[in-house]
């Protein structure tokens, strides 16, 4: 039975760099995230990066390309 109601996952890892995987190796390019979402009805989700400690320069990319496809894909959120 599917759900009638809106869901939103809050909390989803999208790949920054070319070659990064989710969890236990899981694929996780922004094609793999939004073919999950569709697949399992949600409707939105907040999207997440790691950054390094004490690398701000990459810490500001990676938060750039969450923000960044947010405005491409306004039903991911940038946490």
């Amino acid at each position: 039975m599917r759900c009638r109601e809106t869901i939103t996952d809050t909390h989803v890892h999208v790949a920054v760099e070319k070659g990064e995987s989710g969890a236990f190796g899981a694929p996780n390019t922004i094609e793999d995230v939004l073919s999950r979402l569709q697949k399992n009805h949600i409707t939105s989700a907040g999207i997440i990066t790691i950054a390094r400690q004490g690398d701000t320069a990459d810490t500001r990319k990676r938060n750039d390309s969450i923000i960044a496809l947010h405005q491409l894909h306004p039903n991911l959120i940038p946490i």
